[in-house]
């Protein structure tokens, strides 16, 4: 395993890849109050989240209606193919902090809709 932990700015923030293997890896995003992270989905690549600070809304669609509030102490798991946009609530004086760990795929990403409030 390879502790890096190397920092990367983001439009939402930052993140801190600190664990690195040839099938997973370990993220810590910091998402400033108030971001959107805009729709996009992983092709290949599962992933969950765990939210160690502040608040998450979670859609899972396209639909502005269809969302889950998530508290700290709680997860949520995306699967390949899954849609899926974050936001951190405006009111909130420090970033939320999620951990990831995830399948370890490269370029998987796809963006459908690229937002950052």
């Amino acid at each position: 395993m390879s502790a890096k932990n190397i920092k990367t700015e983001t439009q939402y923030g930052f993140e801190i890849l600190w664990a690195e293997t040839e099938n997973y890896i370990g993220k810590l995003h910091y998402i400033n109050p108030g971001k959107i992270i805009g729709l996009r989905y992983n092709n290949e690549k599962s992933q969950t989240i765990y939210v160690v600070t502040g608040g998450l809304r979670v859609w899972d669609s396209t639909s502005v209606r269809h969302f889950v509030d998530i508290e700290p102490g709680n997860s949520y798991h995306v699967d390949p193919k899954k849609l899926y946009r974050y936001s951190t609530p405006e009111d909130q004086q420090y970033p939320t902090v999620l951990m990831e760990v995830g399948t370890n795929i490269s370029d998987d990403l796809t963006i459908i809709e690229n937002i950052s409030g």
